[in-house]
């Protein structure tokens, strides 16, 4: 039971028919990087 549950919520979440108008666009000046800050 409970391995459905988590099955229905992965789907329900994971769903790929969000509408393009809802989706964010991030935009960052260099100050980030993909190895962290380094700290």
């Amino acid at each position: 039971m409970k391995a459905q549950v988590l099955a229905d919520f992965i789907a329900e979440i994971t769903n790929p028919s969000t509408p393009e108008k809802n989706k964010w666009t991030i935009f960052v000046d260099g100050s980030s990087n993909p190895q962290g800050s380094g700290a």
